[in-house]
């Protein structure tokens, strides 16, 4: 899910990031990936 504009939502793509903590590399979990097309998308 993306927070935009004081909304959530469903990102078109089911592509994924993964976060680490930069400190011990540890994995602290997965953010959606989001494009243009969820930013520019009207509320």
């Amino acid at each position: 899910m993306l927070y935009i504009n004081g909304v959530w939502k469903s990102a078109y793509s089911k592509e994924c990031l993964t976060v680490y903590n930069p400190a011990t590399l540890e994995k602290v979990g997965e953010v959606a990936c989001g494009g243009t097309e969820e930013v520019e998308e009207p509320c």
